[in-house]
């Protein structure tokens, strides 16, 4: 399934979210920062439709919906922290076009709400036909309130944490997987070919060559049980000056 992201508003000036204990626009971003990978590892294509700055709301709003209808996403995520006068107004809401019930958008408000956060309207979808974000988009889409700025539900979310909140969301669109973290390796710059030992190799491209250091730069690269045997000595030289000796 191809998921377009938004993080709901921009990030300060025209199209800014709801400020009070917590910072909506910051929020959406933290919670969209752990959702997308989740999504990515059940093995969605994910587009984030994330806007950071416009000089209107309403630019904001028609940009995100570009980039979700342009991608031709299969299903469509707004994430929004609500806000209300009352610092008493506490719970979790999603709202869909016409409040079609969307199966997905259900059971993401339902799963949220077990970390403490209040089921607003029996975790029903609200009717948000007045949205630009649901009326606009040419998919089926849902906006997602997490919870409020303010009083208690500030308070919940700051306890539970933002990738709970993210896990939760992403267990709607299946088995919940933690992300592969993609490290990148780094690598010694090339010694010269005419070099004919591993030792003499590192001294010239100014890296420790004691047998101690040589050892554990063996085991990065894996090579087990490093005891500066020939065939050993051969292999890192020949990555050495191939530039594809790891760094330790």
């Amino acid at each position: 399934m191809k998921i377009g992201v938004n993080c709901g508003h921009t990030k300060n000036g025209p199209g800014s979210g709801a400020v009070g204990k917590l910072n909506e626009s910051k929020e959406t971003r933290v919670v969209g920062s752990y959702l997308m990978p989740l999504l990515r590892a059940q093995g969605h294509t994910v587009i984030d439709a994330t806007v950071d700055k416009a000089s209107t709301q309403t630019e904001y709003l028609d940009e995100a919906v570009d980039i979700a209808n342009r991608n031709k996403c299969d299903m469509f995520i707004s994430l929004h922290f609500n806000s209300a006068d009352s610092k008493s107004a506490n719970g979790i809401e999603v709202f869909t076009y016409k409040a079609k019930q969307i199966d997905r958008a259900v059971k993401a408000v339902k799963a949220v709400s077990k970390l403490g956060f209040a089921l607003r309207n029996a975790g029903k979808c609200k009717d948000g036909t007045n949205l630009r974000v649901l009326r606009k988009t040419s998919m089926p889409a849902f906006l997602l309130e997490i919870c409020f700025v303010d009083g208690k539900d500030a308070d919940q979310y700051k306890i539970i944490g933002s990738k709970n909140v993210a896990k939760k969301i992403a267990s709607a669109f299946g088995d919940v997987k933690e992300p592969v973290k993609k490290t990148t390796a780094k690598y010694y710059k090339k010694c010269s070919k005419k070099e004919t030992s591993i030792s003499e190799g590192l001294k010239e491209i100014g890296a420790d060559n004691s047998f101690s250091f040589r050892k554990k730069i063996a085991k990065k690269n894996g090579i087990k049980d490093y005891a500066g045997t020939a065939a050993q000595n051969i292999k890192m030289l020949s990555l050495l000056k191939a530039g594809k000796l790891k760094k330790v």
